[in-house]
């Protein structure tokens, strides 16, 4: 998992890149997970937003409470990528409840000069992929993507 603070620079791309609004619907206090990378503790909850609702885990900015019921700004990150294929489907995000998994198809906004960082876009969402989760040596921008994601991570950006 990579998350890294936007500079300007090609070598600084933020997780995610752009912000998302969701809706923290409910909250499991106990099932939570200190995210080995930075230390940070995440929270398990069920989330809305405007293109889907489901489950994932959530790091609210330092010292905030989280709060039912409330919109948070947040980036997005996963904790591993699954699988990637190119695809000729319509953009969109689904979570499989059963095996705990996103299934997201959209298209690629972003490749790094280096083929090291991919962002995929679905309206306003991205995700942040690089080169230790899946091979992009052969992906293009404007490539629509297939890829399956386990543990979805919302952090929260402390603006709301």
């Amino acid at each position: 998992m990579r998350r890294v603070v936007n500079t300007g620079t090609l070598d600084e791309i933020p997780e995610g890149g752009r912000n998302i609004n969701i809706q923290i619907l409910e909250v499991d206090f106990s099932k939570q997970k200190i995210l080995q990378s930075i230390g940070s503790k995440a929270y398990w909850i069920k989330y809305r937003h405007a293109l889907i609702e489901g489950f994932c885990y959530f790091v609210p900015s330092s010292g905030r409470e989280i709060e039912v019921m409330k919109k948070y700004s947040v980036e997005t990150s996963q904790e591993k990528v699954l699988s990637v294929r190119k695809i000729y489907k319509d953009h969109l995000i689904t979570y499989k409840s059963q095996i705990d998994t996103y299934e997201v198809i959209g298209e690629v906004s972003f490749i790094s000069k280096d083929k090291e960082i991919m962002f995929l876009s679905i309206r306003d969402i991205e995700f942040c992929i690089d080169k230790d989760e899946i091979d992009i040596s052969e992906i293009n921008i404007k490539d629509n993507v297939e890829i399956e994601i386990k543990e979805l991570i919302l952090w929260d950006v402390g603006i709301y």
